[in-house]
């Protein structure tokens, strides 16, 4: 069906996703708001928009993926900062809804810009340089090892930068630094995080 529809589809998960935790009483409202709902709508968002994306790149294809996500490192840098000042006005769930509105919103409006892979279009460059790639379907791909090999990358590599994250305020808090001292390790870990994206992107 291409990436627009899912993607609108992801903002709206990610908008209802806040609008459960906003009046979430229980563990089980918690789950099913942040680990259900946000958690599909951000897959479903951050999934076809990067593989979208190298589709339109062939040279410096690595590049333009770190940048794409440099959008990212600089929302967890800066939206912590903004997280806190709404909930000192507002209070968590009414800052849940209008954060929950915000997210959801301005992911379903790009969208509506968002243009699926060249696919046929001979006139560009992308797809002359796909169709002179190797191509796999799924259950051709999960019977390499390459395949395998890059799943277990992704789990470890995952697991290791967002388990921390879970962490950072309850951290700060017990050093005594209080919860803006967890912002703060939210933005040093984003700005190396934009520094890591553009070196790594550029050498790849």
């Amino acid at each position: 069906v291409g990436p627009r529809p899912i993607i609108m589809t992801a903002g709206l998960l990610m908008a209802a996703g806040f609008g459960v935790l906003s009046f979430a009483e229980t563990s089980l409202e918690l789950y099913l708001g942040y680990s259900l709902l946000y958690g599909l709508g951000m897959s479903g968002a951050y999934i076809p928009m990067s593989a979208t994306l190298v589709r339109w790149f062939v040279a410096k294809r690595g590049l333009a993926l770190a940048l794409s996500n440099l959008g990212g490192s600089a929302a967890m840098a800066g939206g912590p900062f903004l997280g806190v000042m709404v909930i000192a006005a507002l209070g968590w769930r009414d800052a849940f809804i209008i954060i929950g509105l915000i997210c959801g919103g301005l992911v379903f409006l790009s969208a509506l810009g968002f243009r699926r892979d060249p696919g046929e279009d001979t006139s560009c460059p992308a797809f002359t340089a796909m169709a002179a790639e190797p191509s796999f379907t799924l259950s051709e791909a999960r019977r390499t090892f390459a395949f395998w090999i890059m799943c277990g990358i992704f789990l470890c590599a995952w697991s290791v930068m967002f388990f921390p994250f879970a962490h950072f305020i309850a951290l700060a808090i017990d050093l005594e630094w209080g919860p803006e001292g967890g912002v703060q390790l939210f933005a040093m870990a984003a700005v190396g995080g934009v520094f890591g994206r553009l070196v790594i992107g550029a050498i790849s």
